[in-house]
């Protein structure tokens, strides 16, 4: 037996699947995940005000104090910056903003931005640009709501293409990933069956504005 719970949150729907005999608690631990992913959102989102990464990025060039939680994510993404030699970048805030995709979703281009220095110090952050955490963290949500699903053997976690699998679907087999058409959306171009998978996936059909995406 299955249940699943759909609510949207990260800007896109996100769809809860345990299948499981106790569907009462499975349903009590997706509410706990669906909590947790509102207390993420509401904390770090760039479309959020009064949340904690607003007082970070008001505070551009000063030394800041955060939470501990922000603190290793941010340490997390410059690890990512280095390992892909500034291919991810954490500071693009203004980059996007001028680009459109700003809080209004006003989609008229500007003049961007451009990308800074973050430097960390027992627990305190200085920045010379605007962070922007929408490059980690809805993999960080999916990875906090699926540690309160871990009495499962067999969830699915979908967040708009972002995904988390393990064990069987409903039908006993491993759960099958269908990619979308990036062009039209009635179409698959592959799968992949797994019982054990990680995965994010994007596409021009669901995000796209001009000539960017």
């Amino acid at each position: 037996m299955k249940t699943e719970v759909q609510r949207k949150h990260l800007g896109t729907p996100i769809v809860i699947t345990v299948v499981a005999h106790d569907l009462k608690r499975a349903k009590e631990a997706i509410e706990r995940a669906f909590v947790e992913c509102e207390r993420i959102e509401k904390a770090y989102s760039r479309f959020a005000e009064n949340n904690e990464l607003s007082a970070l990025n008001a505070g551009v060039g000063e030394w800041m104090e955060v939470s501990d939680e922000l603190y290793e994510l941010i340490e997390f993404g410059e690890r990512v910056k280095q390992r892909t030699g500034g291919a991810f970048d954490l500071t693009v805030k203004s980059i996007l903003e001028g680009w459109g995709y700003d809080a209004a979703y006003s989609l008229k281009e500007g003049l961007p931005g451009q990308t800074g220095r973050i430097e960390l110090r027992d627990g305190r952050v200085k920045l010379s640009a605007e962070l922007e955490l929408g490059g980690l963290g809805k993999g960080y949500a999916l990875d906090r709501m699926d540690s309160f699903l871990q009495d499962f053997a067999n969830v699915c976690i979908n967040a708009g293409g972002d995904l988390r699998v393990r064990g069987v679907g409903e039908n006993g087999k491993p759960w099958r990933i269908v990619f979308e058409h990036p062009t039209d959306i009635t179409k698959g171009i592959g799968y992949v069956d797994t019982s054990d998978l990680a995965l994010a996936c994007s596409s021009p059909s669901r995000r796209s504005w001009g000539k960017r995406h």
